[in-house]
């Protein structure tokens, strides 16, 4: 028997060593990154949810626990159960940082394309969103891109989210890099 685990290459995997290295409080939620639970990574504490990650970590901030509190969502978790949680994180001026972690797929039940990818279900073009833009239209004022793959500008970009969500509210970085198993990023 194996254990279950992170494809080769996924970019969630150095997000997790990142996260489990820095000690930090991690809530989550559902999706392959939920899989940041288990060995070797260990590094997420709670896995609810679809959407539940931010939702959890307020709760966590309401009772004190730890004060470097985390919370990873998927991109395509963030569009369908994330938004209403951050804005009223951001409106209740939540301490912590929000890692979205932006593969530009829905890998875990099929591959769907997410808003971001300008791409319908069928193939078609539409209107891709700017998860940036949203994010900061959830009035969030720090917010942050960087590639995990890129472990050393990634580990600056949380540590900076960190160091601003101790002293001025909620922070969110968006781990960006596509799945390497979907088909619509390889050449």
């Amino acid at each position: 028997m194996r254990a279950i685990g992170f494809c080769a290459g996924c970019p969630h995997r150095s997000t997790f060593y990142l996260l489990k290295k820095m000690k930090l409080a991690v809530a989550g939620d559902i999706g392959c990154y939920n899989l940041g639970t288990l060995p070797p990574f260990e590094a997420q504490h709670t896995m609810g949810a679809m959407g539940a990650s931010i939702g959890v970590l307020h709760g966590m901030s309401l009772a004190g626990l730890p004060e470097n509190r985390v919370c990873t969502i998927g991109d395509s978790t963030f569009f369908h159960a994330g938004v209403p949680a951050l804005i009223d994180a951001v409106n209740q001026n939540v301490r912590f940082v929000l890692v979205i972690l932006d593969n530009r797929t829905t890998a875990m039940t099929g591959s769907q394309p997410p808003p971001t990818a300008g791409i319908g279900a069928c193939g078609e073009s539409l209107q891709a969103v700017d998860i940036e833009a949203l994010v900061r239209g959830c009035g969030v004022a720090y917010c942050g891109t960087a590639d995990p793959y890129e472990l050393k500008d990634f580990t600056r970009a949380v540590r900076a989210a960190v160091k601003y969500s101790r002293q001025s509210g909620p922070a969110v970085v968006i781990a960006r890099h596509p799945c390497l198993l979907d088909k619509r990023h390889q050449d």
